[in-house]
């Protein structure tokens, strides 16, 4: 860790001015200056780059790779990008980790690392190293390792985009865009209703992984229909139905144990629920 920005003139050849911090200002001195430090009186490289609008070429998208895995993906069309920090904030699960993407796979001239978590928030950080050198292409910079508090997909929030160019000149998006993780299942399937046992209402989720109509139905422990919850086209995705212990008729059934089914295309399940009243 060090401490050595930022410079009074925000530049790789100004002087530090450290302030008890270590973030991305210093990350942006570090990478500016990587593989090109020189005793005093030897000159330096003055790196040039074209002039672009960053905000305009650099775009982050938010992608849900399974319940738990959420990617946060770079586009960049910017030639003298060198380094990005993004803010991400998680509502309704905890933020377990961060982890660096595949855009980082193999490269020693990329630098990715955060800063301590605060109230859900995710700081990622990251930067080219070397003079002039900036950071090209696109893809993963990030991964967040989430777990769910509730029965909601978490909601991740890009709150806010610090963009530099190789001369470290600040481009900052803060517009707040928000995301609700879309879970794509790898299989249809029905998991087990929850509270279980209920009074008077429980929740029954289920998966779908190709489209298409499904069933969900409530039978007694003889086999006797007593509801039908479900009944119609279901996109792909986790859904979920609740059964409230009345029958078709919208009598109250007694307490005791229930079976639900549900049946799709290429699949069928069936679990056991106790009512206890």
């Amino acid at each position: 860790e060090c401490d050595f920005g930022p410079t009074d003139d925000w530049s790789r050849l100004g002087i530090p001015l450290p302030d008890n911090k270590i973030d991305f200002e210093d990350l942006m001195i570090f990478s500016m200056n990587w593989g090109n430090v020189t005793p005093a009186g030897l000159g330096t490289y003055v790196a040039t780059h074209v002039v672009e609008d960053l905000s305009s070429l650099v775009k982050f998208d938010v992608v849900s790779i399974d319940e738990n895995t959420i990617a946060i993906v770079l586009r960049n069309r910017a030639e003298a990008l060198k380094g990005v920090h993004v803010v991400v904030n998680v509502s309704g699960a905890d933020l377990l980790k961060v982890n660096r993407g595949s855009v980082f796979a193999g490269r020693s001239d990329l630098f990715f690392g955060t800063l301590p978590a605060t109230a859900g928030d995710a700081d990622i950080c990251a930067a080219a190293l070397g003079v002039g050198t900036p950071l090209v292409g696109s893809g993963e910079i990030a991964r967040l390792v989430v777990k769910q508090t509730g029965e909601s997909p978490a909601v991740v929030t890009i709150k806010a985009v610090d963009l530099r160019n190789v001369d470290n000149e600040k481009t900052e998006i803060t517009a707040a865009e928000e995301h609700e993780t879309p879970f794509v299942p790898k299989a249809t399937a029905l998991m087990q209703n929850f509270p279980n046992p209920f009074n008077p209402v429980t929740t029954l989720t289920f998966d779908v992984a190709q489209a298409g109509s499904v069933t969900i139905q409530v039978y007694d422990v003889s086999g006797r229909l007593l509801a039908t919850l479900l009944n119609a086209r279901v996109e792909v995705g986790r859904h979920r139905v609740e059964w409230n212990g009345k029958n078709a008729n919208g009598s109250l059934v007694p307490s005791g144990i229930y079976f639900y089914r549900m049946k799709t295309a290429g699949y069928e399940a069936t679990k056991k629920m106790i009512l206890v009243r």
